[in-house]
């Protein structure tokens, strides 16, 4: 087992663009614990994503980076010229 030096990490904010449902979100996290309540689709678990990729650099749910991407930008951002 590796040994402990007593590191800890604290996220204070975390910003998210067109990251799964979220085309724009900025959050201030607490030192403390941090709650992310809601109704379902809501999310919720795309915030908990969000931050699992930023320490792994891997997606705990999606097995491609086009996956992490905002439908709407996908739809909305392209534009069609002939």
């Amino acid at each position: 087992m590796g040994r402990h030096f007593g590191l800890l990490v604290y996220i204070n904010s975390l910003k998210l663009t067109n990251f799964r449902n979220y085309s724009q979100v900025d959050l201030l996290l607490d030192k403390g614990l941090n709650l992310f309540v809601g109704e379902n689709a809501q999310g919720k678990s795309n915030l908990l994503e969000a931050i699992y990729l930023l320490s792994t650099l891997r997606s705990s749910r999606a097995s491609s980076d086009s996956d992490l991407v905002c439908r709407d930008v996908l739809e909305s951002e392209f534009p069609v010229a002939r």
